[in-house]
């Protein structure tokens, strides 16, 4: 949707109209800029609040019908020339006591007891304080109005007119002149006639002196007001403002409520409540609740000696939430509206009193009731009723009147989304009650209370694990939530997003679950296929959780402390059982700079590479000791020494000669040293520590270099031979490197990459090749050739025997090593081998939820036409 042209070069229609018509007595207002910019451009900080709170003014005054107008900027428009925006209506217009009342800011007499009588609706507005929100984003705003008694008045402001004070109002008051027009002097301006006539009104009928209407002019644009959307203007709209008394439109276009939008599943009335329902109640108290009937009509309502004049009404259930955020705070749309000879009452309460009930489904329920019985109980202001017995009869059958519609609601859901009938691959076996919809109904609660246009200042309230998606496209990204008849499968992925960033985020917009490869939980588990698996599932329920947590009302602040708990149990729980290669490396890193830390984490780190290994972290001791049986030569044990520093330490701090009084002392044959860095560096092996490394036969490690090579065993065959061997062979800081570099770079150490290249081209043969038909190495070797691999016959053997032997029976390697059977399809063997293989296979059911863990590759079973 295009964004407004904020450039006006034309004389302002305010303006303008001050030289028509007659002067009447001038309106003094005391405000300040300062003042003026606290309650527009700081209070009301998105463009569309400030419409909508002139909208709000148009309820107020009793418009049936109101309309607004947002210049387009795509030129060849019809009225791309009107530089202004305009909200007309055809409620009470103000007399020159009311366009005086206008501007007085903190009170409003919209409030006043006696103006509320003569007022048909529950006013909106509170504070007068709606006017000066439009500052946000023009200069100047004019008010043309007529109370239907042939008067038409105008006054116009320009808020560069008020001077700075320290004050809250300026000392010199500005006067504003109220002008007398007639029809004809109205009439007379093209730019009116084009207003009305974008609002495809007849400017004749609708701007006459004998009815009564108001039209607010916005002018001298301010650069906000390219933010303005007015596709996000009529979303606002459509979900802020109650619409079900009060007609709107929006460039001529009548903006749809988006309550009405919303399809209803149940609909039933009072008097159909079944049977056994009414015997549950009965059953509570000695109340007999019976049938009404009316002549010639079904059951139209429910009575009791309490209340004989009966319960009449309708009980719905929508498809959609229908709770509204900020229109809750004008007319709520779910609940129990109870009204008492016409008049609702507790309009604040959706509960009316009764014990919270299941927000999945009571924030789609309306229950409109028609009870005059409690008119008696009604307090002194009419807006609520007091603890009686009336009451509390009707609090029990208001009870089973939501649990009814609840069965029926959960009886439709189940018959909605029956899978018997579906293809497997068409399945929702995740039930989008459980996804779609709760994102559904927080992205509609979100945006009706916060309008998206900025991330808000308290981060509390921030969403904890979803990307808040543009506010344009709110709209239909909600509406593709709530449709799921051909769902688009969600996407999983990691990303490296920091230690300290969240486990995971969901992009609406995408579809897709970002895991945080970095948190503690995903360096636990990420490495191994299945627990992969299990940890995109717990991440999309974490997110979930969220959405769930909100939907039954919590505080979203209340929402971010809970699952920041959450979080930091999930790290301690990871780092409790660590065990993955990743997560060991991670624990290294982050315990440079903690004594203590780093020893565990070296310990740590030696039983993943394959040695017995112990923390002792006594002074005057080794830190730990590894020992590792080596045939033939028996039992090695070798001492582990780490040294934590936030910064290079010092050759005195490395303590070389207590490093070699730890070795004597555990009669161990070498000593492993790990540490951030090393002094003297760039000297090479002429280095001081270098020299002391090689004479007492101390192995210099870096923290990141111990941190890699266990790294890497998640897809290498290192072991703690290939450690021990550099560890009693190689001493210092620069001759450890070569020899860590050869270590990670040997693909004699690395066959498990070859065996998922095999993979691969076993696959690409799976297309030419018969099922039952022999394979052998020469097969792959064209294809490994395609992937840039020249791999040795010795190695692709090698490569194969592994493969087979991880297989579990898959694969069936003939007589002379080079040709084999595939006893199942590729596909199963890439399941039987994927955690030995580290390499991603798919679900062996279809699924709608989860996209395939392997793009572009098809399921047997789904190629179903």
């Amino acid at each position: 949707m295009s964004d407004i042209d904020s450039l006006d070069l034309e004389v302002p229609l305010g303006t303008v109209l001050e030289t028509r018509g007659a002067k009447v007595n001038p309106i003094a207002v005391r405000l300040s800029r300062e003042l003026i910019t606290l309650l527009s451009e700081q209070l009301y900080t998105s463009p569309t609040k400030a419409i909508e709170e002139l909208v709000v003014n148009s309820f107020d005054a009793d418009a049936d019908s109101c309309w607004v107008f947002v210049p387009a900027a795509s030129p060849g428009t019809d009225f791309d020339d009107l530089h202004v925006i305009a909200v007309f209506d055809d409620g009470v217009g103000m007399d020159e006591t009311g366009l005086s009342d206008l501007w007085r800011v903190g009170a409003s007499s919209k409030r006043e007891e006696q103006t509320q009588r003569l007022r048909k609706r529950t006013q909106i507005g509170k504070f007068g304080i709606g006017k000066l929100a439009t500052y946000a984003l023009a200069s100047r705003i004019t008010y043309i109005t007529c109370t239907g008694e042939g008067e038409i008045l105008s006054v116009s402001l320009s808020f560069d007119s008020f001077a700075s004070s320290d004050a809250g109002e300026s000392d010199t008051p500005v006067e504003l002149q109220v002008i007398r027009l007639a029809e004809k002097d109205l009439m007379g301006e093209g730019r009116i006639r084009e207003l009305m006539a974008a609002n495809r009104l007849d400017p004749n009928v609708a701007l006459s002196a004998s009815a009564h209407w108001t039209l607010v002019l916005l002018e001298e644009f301010k650069p906000r007001v390219e933010r303005l959307s007015v596709k996000r203007l009529r979303w606002v709209l459509s979900t802020a403002m109650p619409l079900s008394e009060f007609r709107l439109h929006l460039n001529g276009d009548e903006v749809e409520s988006s309550k009405a939008a919303q399809g209803v599943v149940v609909e039933f009335e009072v008097g159909d409540l079944p049977r056994s329902r009414l015997e549950r109640i009965n059953a509570k108290s000695s109340l007999q609740w019976e049938r009404m009937q009316v002549q010639g009509e079904g059951p139209s309502g429910l009575k009791s000696s309490l209340l004989p004049s009966g319960v009449r009404g309708t009980v719905m259930v929508s498809s959609t939430s229908l709770y509204g955020g900020k229109s809750a705070d004008l007319i709520r749309s779910h609940g129990f509206f109870i009204r008492v000879r016409n008049r609702l009452i507790s309009e604040d309460d959706p509960l009316f009193g009764v014990q919270p009930l299941s927000y999945e489904v009571f924030n789609r329920f309306r229950a409109d009731l028609e009870v005059d019985d409690l008119d008696a109980d009604l307090t002194a202001p009419r807006e609520g009723t007091g603890s009686t017995d009336r009451v509390s009869a009707l609090q029990d059958l208001l009870i089973e009147l939501f649990n009814e519609a609840r069965a029926r609601w959960e009886k439709a859901e189940k018959e909605r989304f029956k899978q018997e009938t579906k293809r497997e691959d068409q399945r929702n076996y995740v039930n989008p009650r459980f996804v779609e919809r709760p994102f559904a109904d927080a992205l509609v609660t979100t945006s009706a209370e916060d309008d998206g246009e900025s991330g808000g200042s308290d981060a509390d309230d921030s969403w904890f694990y979803m990307k808040q998606p543009p506010p344009e496209d709110l709209p239909d990204i909600v509406e593709g939530l709530y449709e799921t008849t051909e769902r688009d499968p969600f996407q999983f992925r990691l990303e490296e997003s920091g230690r300290e960033a969240r486990l995971v985020v969901f992009d609406p917009v995408t579809r897709t679950f970002e895991v945080n490869a970095d948190h503690d939980l995903a360096l636990a588990y990420k490495d191994t296929p299945q627990a992969l698996d299990l940890l995109y599932d717990l991440a999309a329920a974490e997110s979930l959780l969220e959405t769930y947590l909100r939907e039954v009302g919590l505080a979203p602040n209340l929402v971010g402390e809970v699952l920041e708990r959450r979080d930091g149990l999930f790290r301690s729980l990871a780092r409790e059982r660590v065990n993955s290669p990743a997560a060991i490396a991670a624990s290294l890193r982050d315990a440079t700079a903690s004594e203590r830390d780093l020893e565990i984490a070296m310990v740590v780190a030696a039983r993943a590479l394959g040695f017995v290994a112990k923390h002792i972290g006594n002074a005057g001791r080794a830190d730990g000791i590894a020992r590792f049986t080596d045939y033939p030569t028996g039992n090695v044990k070798i001492t582990l020494e780490a040294k934590s520093s936030a910064d290079e330490p010092s050759l005195g701090a490395l303590d070389f000669a207590g490093l070699q009084q730890h070795k004597n002392d555990e009669n161990a044959v070498a000593c492993l040293l790990i540490a951030p860095q090393y002094p003297g560096g760039s000297q090479g092996d002429n280095a001081a520590a270098a020299k002391r490394a090689k004479e007492l036969k101390i192995s210099c490690w870096t923290i990141n270099q111990l941190a890699e090579v266990v790294g890497a065993i998640a897809t290498r065959d290192i072991t703690a031979r290939h450690v021990l061997a550099i560890v009693l062979n190689h001493f210092t800081p620069e001759d450890v490197t070569h020899a860590i570099d050869e270590l990670l770079a040997d693909t004699e150490n690395a066959p498990r990459e070859l065996a998922v290249h095999m993979l691969a081209a076993l696959r690409t043969l799976e297309k030419t090749v018969p099922v039952d038909r022999v394979r052998s190495l020469d097969m792959i070797s064209p294809e490994l050739g395609r992937q840039s691999l020249q791999p040795s016959q010795k190695e692709l053997k090698i490569a194969l025997q592994q493969l087979a032997g991880a297989s579990s029976g898959a694969i069936s390697i003939l007589q002379d090593g080079e040709r084999f059977h595939l006893n199942t399809s590729v596909e199963e063997l890439e399941r039987r081998v994927e955690a030995w293989a580290h390499n991603g296979s798919s679900t062996r059911r279809g699924s709608t939820f989860h996209e395939s863990p392997l793009p572009g590759h098809t399921r047997p079973g789904l190629e179903v036409d």
